[in-house]
């Protein structure tokens, strides 16, 4: 489930999970519509099942789109690890209420980072390049059937 097509965040993480894709040697997946928001992602989830497609996992953008999709899946019948595997990108109370699997940054470190970076704009230091935060995977109820 993608994010905002012209998002710099949203291109960074669906190109590393078409990189993954090739990585492991996986099939070409679905792209669902999702903007960063619940509902846009639970329409395009909805549609994709009307179609019949077959999928065993669903990794959104954000893990607001993620935690839409477990409903959309639920009421679809789909049991979750056990027939389709969902992961988000980021953290927060609903994904673990939900017991999402996540990618997880952190946010501390990314704050602190804009902030020493946005004080040396202010005093005209020229940033260039990209920052890249580390992430952290967080396993929980929605990944690994059987783990």
């Amino acid at each position: 489930v993608r994010g905002q097509p012209n998002q710099r965040d949203s291109i960074e993480r669906e190109r590393a999970f078409e990189d993954e894709l090739m990585r492991w040697n996986l099939p070409d997946a679905h792209r669902l519509r999702g903007d960063f928001d619940p509902h846009i992602a639970s329409a395009s989830l909805d549609a994709l099942l009307a179609t019949g497609a077959t999928f065993d996992a669903l990794v959104a953008a954000d893990f607001l789109m993620a935690v839409a999709a477990l409903d959309v899946l639920r009421r679809a019948g789909r049991r979750v690890p056990d027939d389709v595997s969902v992961a988000g990108f980021g953290d927060g109370e609903a994904a673990q209420a939900a017991g999402l699997t996540t990618v997880a940054a952190n946010v501390v470190d990314q704050g602190r980072r804009a902030a020493r970076q946005l004080i040396g704009q202010i005093h005209g230091l020229r940033i260039r390049g990209l920052t890249v935060l580390s992430t952290e995977l967080v396993l929980r109820a929605t990944c690994c059937a059987g783990h």
